[in-house]
């Protein structure tokens, strides 16, 4: 029965596209974009194949095509775009929780069609079915008009490229094109419904577990260095960790303390991701984009969000320390040099330090004095400058910045580093 129907659509569109020629074109591809059944794999390779053939210009076919879908996808977009936000969150209210859909999930959808929108229209674009519908969400969460059409006609161009140049190659033998277009999007969009859902409750439900122990504040606790790493380590970082403080006048102790910390949670997975951050900056600027897009998605992070280095501190936060004097200017600009400072175990004193004292002299203007609440330095130093990412918006101490104090109160310099065994 399928067989029969694509067969009489088959006819039905050569016909339109032979009488009508290139305004049949672009008619049909609209029909294609508003009415999914319509599939363009039957017509732009019939359209390359006349192109072979002397009957149309190629560069015209795709051109022609492109606008005829792009006009269908601004009639799904302008009816996505009538939706109001008021209805759609009386809907999720009323009917989420039959789908375990909350307005906080609409929430972040919003969000992520903001930040992702543009790659979510262009990859949608190539794939069937998923090429018209994928307006109706552009227009419903407001992505702008100019930024929907540029990435329309981007996939959409590429997409109608192929087919015709494939109808344009193989001429008379145009439509085994459909055997092998329809097997690549059958894999591509089971794959999709496997993966995309999988991935997005498991990432779901690791961040629903790491904000309860950072609210809690019940990170678990570092695991101490075996005794000789520790003893190397007292002999390495307790000078730097002295002329670090000394230069940012915070506590030489909090500053070590702070260091062991992060050498206590600094593990294989910590170097392999520092690996992996050198090796995306050190790619060449056309493929950068790419690699960096590919990290967000699968870490939930920008590059520069990510902590990396001895320190542990981000790209974002070593820019705002350099920016405000905190840290002195480097010779090599852009991210580049900042990773390889946070890279440097030379500089993870001197970074460390400046953070702290940045910590303390933040809050010292809003009236908190934290010079002596170490435990509250510690804290917010592992969770952001005002705690917004933690346990309070004011400066309150969790598990770990009370680890932290109690190892640099222990003794004058860090406690269990000053090594009398």
């Amino acid at each position: 029965m399928m067989v029969q129907i694509l067969e009489f659509l088959r006819h039905i569109i050569e016909s339109i596209i032979l009488q009508m020629g290139y305004p049949g074109i672009a008619l049909v591809m609209f029909l294609e974009t508003v009415f999914p059944p319509i599939p363009s794999e039957l017509v732009l390779p019939f359209a390359g194949s006349l192109a072979a053939a002397g009957r149309f210009s190629l560069p015209a076919v795709i051109l022609i095509a492109t606008l005829g879908a792009l006009s269908g996808a601004v009639v799904f977009y302008q009816l996505g775009a009538r939706v109001p936000e008021a209805r759609l969150r009386g809907w999720v209210r009323r009917f989420g929780r039959y789908a375990l859909i909350s307005e906080q999930d609409l929430d972040h959808t919003l969000s992520f069609f903001q930040r992702r929108g543009p790659l979510v229209v262009f990859f949608g674009r190539l794939m069937s079915l998923v090429r018209s519908l994928i307006s109706i969400p552009a227009g419903m969460f407001h992505m702008p008009a100019g930024k929907f059409l540029l990435y329309s006609a981007l996939g959409t161009g590429l997409w109608n490229l192929v087919l015709t140049l494939a109808g344009y190659w193989l001429a008379e033998r145009w439509a085994e094109v459909l055997v092998v277009v329809e097997a690549w999007e059958d894999t591509l969009l089971i794959l999709l419904l496997i993966t995309v859902p999988l991935l997005f409750f498991l990432r779901r439900f690791q961040r629903h577990r790491r904000d309860q122990r950072i609210r809690a504040g019940n990170l678990p606790p570092a695991a101490p260095l075996p005794p000789e790493r520790l003893r190397t380590f007292s002999q390495v970082w307790q000078p730097r960790a002295q002329a670090a403080a000394q230069a940012q006048a915070v506590p030489a102790a909090l500053v070590l303390a702070v260091l062991l910390d992060e050498a206590q949670r600094y593990d294989r997975w910590d170097r392999l991701q520092d690996a992996a951050m050198r090796l995306v900056l050190g790619a060449p600027s056309a493929f950068q984009t790419l690699l960096r897009r590919v990290w967000q998605i699968l870490s939930g992070k920008t590059l520069e969000d990510q902590s990396f280095g001895p320190s542990q501190m981000t790209l974002r936060v070593q820019r705002e320390l350099t920016e405000s004097q905190y840290l002195p200017a480097l010779t090599e600009p852009g991210w580049q040099g900042l990773l390889r400072r946070g890279q440097d175990e030379a500089q993870a004193a001197q970074l460390v330090a400046a953070r702290l004292r940045q910590i303390r002299d933040h809050w010292q203007t809003q009236g908190v004095d934290l010079s002596q609440q170490w435990d509250v330095l510690g804290t917010l130093y592992s969770i952001g400058l005002t705690g917004e990412r933690g346990v309070h918006a004011h400066p309150q101490a969790n598990h770990r910045g009370q680890a932290i104090a109690a190892a640099a109160q222990s003794s004058p310099l860090a406690g269990p580093l000053t090594d009398e065994a």
